[in-house]
């Protein structure tokens, strides 16, 4: 049986080094089975027809 699971990045964090963010400080993230043109660093890749999951992890400046 072929595996379903994802090869692309599973996870974006404010520590990966090549996450791009916005003029103001806001991060857009995009999930799908392919990144978007030019949008590769703040991808997540999900598995075309299956369900995925999504977990925030917020901190406060301190």
């Amino acid at each position: 049986m072929a595996c379903l699971c994802p090869v692309g990045p599973s996870a974006r964090s404010s520590q990966n080094e090549d996450l791009v963010k916005n003029a103001d400080g806001t991060v857009d993230v995009y999930f799908g089975p392919k990144a978007p043109a030019g949008k590769a660093s703040n991808w997540v890749q999900t598995n075309p027809g299956g369900k995925f999951e999504v977990l925030f992890r917020l901190y406060g400046p301190q």
